[in-house]
């Protein structure tokens, strides 16, 4: 929050007339996205703008999150602000956005993607019905997760879907094979969404 504060007060945010929140969830199948609820009065943007980032991500890595994810999102907000201001079409990672992210985060990278490396979307995949299957290749790498449709489990059951790395067919996996990685961030991910419940309960009741 202290560095969404820090990025916005740089690039000179109009707090005053555009309510900005920022919250946080364990399942966004993103690093993280934003929406706007913005008008134009007398040529001046009024109205809301939310951010929700990913805490199973940054639970990952959390130095690269707040190097690169964090600004990203926000130089996404700034771009599409200033876009309804001016009234012009801009490119989602375009020159603008560029600029923006130069502005408020200067050792920011400014791509497209983050590095894979840093970040497993695969526990995701699970909670949202993903099927777990696994290939010949040695340790974590050897478990993916397919979408849970028709046409993906169809090939997975023909043994036509292949690993590109090591050419093996996948296979499908119980969830006890999984590596304790992958466990781990679903466990975080089902408390993640526990603790939501029980607050929306909390709130309700």
């Amino acid at each position: 929050m202290l560095l969404v504060e820090e990025m916005i007060s740089i690039a000179r945010f109009p707090l005053t007339r555009i309510r900005l929140s920022v919250e946080f969830s364990a399942i966004l199948s993103d690093f993280a996205s934003h929406k706007l609820n913005i008008e134009l009065r007398n040529g001046r943007p009024h109205g809301n703008v939310s951010v929700t980032y990913n805490t199973l991500f940054l639970m990952q890595d959390p130095v690269t999150f707040f190097r690169e994810v964090v600004p990203h999102q926000i130089a996404h907000v700034l771009n599409d602000v200033s876009a309804l201001r001016t009234d012009q079409k801009v490119l989602e990672h375009g020159p603008e956005w560029q600029e923006w992210l130069a502005v408020i985060a200067e050792t920011a990278t400014p791509s497209t993607s983050y590095p894979d490396a840093n970040f497993d979307d695969r526990a995701i995949k699970l909670h949202r019905g993903g099927v777990l299957c696994r290939c010949a290749c040695q340790g974590d790498i050897a478990f993916n997760v397919v979408p849970n449709t028709g046409p993906q489990l169809s090939r997975l059951k023909q043994g036509s879907r292949k690993c590109k790395r090591c050419d093996d067919v996948f296979l499908i996996s119980d969830l006890s094979e999984a590596p304790p990685a992958i466990k781990q961030s679903l466990e975080f991910i089902r408390d993640d969404v526990c603790k939501r419940v029980n607050l929306d309960h909390t709130l309700q009741g």
